[in-house]
């Protein structure tokens, strides 16, 4: 059984679906939220092709090209947030909205940091709806990378590398910063830069020109102990995306650790001599 389904034509909508210049992605596990929002958009002229699997959608994102894509943010198989990443990593460049019933801050900057341009809430309203679509259409194009993108450049580098839009929110985490984080996913390791005061720090620092400035960060172990990290920090070029900042981490625990071995070999030795 195929992973795409496919819905009869909604008489009301045949009209549009028949003049439809725009296409859409739609996922949802709700197969009903995902037929309704099927035939909302149909009367706004946008031909919805409707998923089941997100590895399915993810697949044909690049031959379909669709003008917009909407996700559901809680599925068993992929999270609407990771989704939008994957879809942003293979050079997706149309527009996003991420569809859900939650009300948590914490997923709507999740969902943004991600790639997602809007967040369309449940129940559907036409006027939300309206609204969406509206921006969806007049927002200005992602820019492409050609070859490769960012991500699958930095994530193979062993030097820890974030890479920050101009609201200095990550637009990707390698996988070195992630472990210097402590983090498991980029979602995480945004969570761990607004915590442990490092994006603040960024933004009062970006205009440091590559100099290095050292910060403490608890350790993840419930130790009290304490990380030693350097943070270097690049504004990139401006583009029409606006401004992004790239910074990179140096994690010197190692060599706090070594100085504190040095320190108390000299300090044996001393008193050995006396």
């Amino acid at each position: 059984m195929s992973n795409e389904r496919a819905y009869a034509p909604d008489p009301e909508c045949g009209n549009a679906r028949a003049g439809a210049a725009e296409t859409a992605f739609v996922i949802d596990d709700d197969r009903l939220m995902a037929a309704l929002l099927e035939r909302q958009l149909a009367k706004r002229g946008i031909e919805a092709v409707c998923f089941d699997d997100p590895a399915s959608l993810l697949g044909a994102l690049p031959g379909a090209r669709p003008a917009f894509l909407f996700t559901d943010l809680d599925m068993p198989l992929m999270r609407g947030t990771e989704l939008v990443s994957r879809a942003r990593a293979g050079g997706f460049a149309g527009g996003i909205a991420l569809v859900t019933a939650s009300r948590k801050p914490g997923d709507f900057t999740a969902a943004a940091a991600n790639g997602a341009d809007e967040i369309l809430l449940k129940p559907l309203r036409d006027a939300e709806l309206d609204f969406v679509v509206e921006k969806l259409r007049r927002r200005a194009p992602r820019p492409v990378f050609g070859a490769a993108t960012p991500r699958d450049l930095l994530e193979p580098i062993g030097q820890g590398i974030v890479l920050l839009d101009e609201e200095f929110m990550p637009i990707h985490v390698n996988r070195r910063a992630r472990e210097i984080l402590g983090a498991g996913s980029e979602r995480e390791a945004g969570e761990a830069l607004a915590r442990d005061g490092l994006t603040s720090r960024i933004m009062g620092d970006r205009r440091a020109g590559g100099c290095v400035n050292f910060v403490d960060v608890p350790a993840r172990d419930g130790s009290g102990a304490s990380r030693l990290l350097g943070l270097e920090i690049h504004e990139c070029a401006s583009t029409a995306a606006g401004r992004s900042y790239l910074v990179l981490m140096h994690d010197f625990s190692e060599c706090r650790k070594l100085d504190e071995l040095h320190l108390r070999f000299a300090t044996c030795l001393s008193h050995r001599m006396r």
